[in-house]
């Protein structure tokens, strides 16, 4: 963004020299290298979501496993669904702030 504005405000030097391709090409090459580093860090991101929503569903599994071989009545179904609740939102909560510390990080 800096190379932009410092471009823009000397247009008339840049012209007057015939250097317009040279900044033009330079400016396409800052571009493209900052597009990579933004499109490896989302990949990384994406990566990292996809490994807590597979730890969270295995552990959720084994939550609902484990209640299914209980005894019937050990567990009150009330309380058995509040924590399935509990546990679901917890899994959304760790995702979205997984997503905004990993973009809190990279501006």
């Amino acid at each position: 963004m800096n190379y932009a504005t410092e471009t823009s405000l000397g247009v008339a030097n840049i012209r007057a020299f015939n250097m317009a391709d040279i900044f033009f090409k330079k400016y396409l090459k800052l571009v493209d290298t900052y597009a990579t580093l933004f499109f490896l860090c989302n990949a990384a991101t994406e990566w990292l979501i996809l490994r807590i929503e597979a730890l969270h569903n295995l552990t959720m599994f084994t939550f609902v496993f484990l209640l299914v071989l209980l005894p019937k009545g050990y567990v009150p179904p009330g309380l058995a669904g509040l924590f399935l609740s509990y546990a679901l939102s917890i899994t959304s909560n760790q995702v979205f702030l997984s997503r905004w510390y990993c973009n809190y990080r990279t501006t």
